[in-house]
């Protein structure tokens, strides 16, 4: 039986959210999810009436928030960002507020609530313009605000692992496909 019941979804209406939402209510997880729904909430109206599903509709970047949405969490998935250069390009403030201070906030309370688990969305945009097949141990090279908020957020991750905190960093390419949102 899997130790995880009760997950946050941070992002949980977005176009990956929304899938991934749906995918662990399916499973049998308690999930929370954290949203501001600029986007709507179409991608996840009919989760909502569910008792597995708890939906906060509100911004990351409230610390106050943050503390109320990861009580009794045993796995923060965090997908919520300003995603892609041109969106960071256009409110760059906005940006670096969300994809980092409010990522590096997000993290420092879950491990204080005794979060085990942290699962961070990150990009392939940090290798820049690579001209060959790159992998987890290929150099970074930002080029952008939205990967340099990215790369940032990962060595913040990375130098809070500890035996109770394991975090987990996914380097997404470009998404694509059917999703609820869409």
């Amino acid at each position: 039986m899997n130790e995880l019941k009760s997950i946050l979804v941070t992002g949980g209406a977005g176009y990956i959210g929304s899938v991934l939402t749906h995918k662990l209510v399916e499973l049998g997880y308690n999930v929370r999810i954290i949203d501001s729904l600029i986007y709507g909430k179409d991608g996840i109206s009919d989760l909502i009436s569910k008792n597995s599903v708890e939906l906060i509709e509100k911004d990351i970047r409230d610390e106050k928030i943050l503390n109320e949405a990861v009580k009794e969490i045993d796995c923060v998935i965090h997908l919520a960002a300003i995603v892609g250069d041109p969106l960071c390009k256009k409110i760059p403030v906005a940006a670096k507020q969300i994809n980092e201070d409010a990522t590096k906030k997000l993290v420092t309370i879950s491990k204080e609530h005794g979060v085990k688990r942290f699962i961070f969305a990150s990009t392939c945009s940090n290798y820049g313009s690579a001209s060959t097949m790159v992998d987890e141990n290929s150099p970074i090279q930002s080029l952008s605000l939205y990967s340099k908020t990215k790369v940032n957020s990962e060595n913040f991750i990375l130098n809070t692992k500890n035996s109770s905190f394991e975090p987990c960093i996914l380097r997404f390419a470009t998404a694509h496909g059917l999703s609820p949102r869409m």
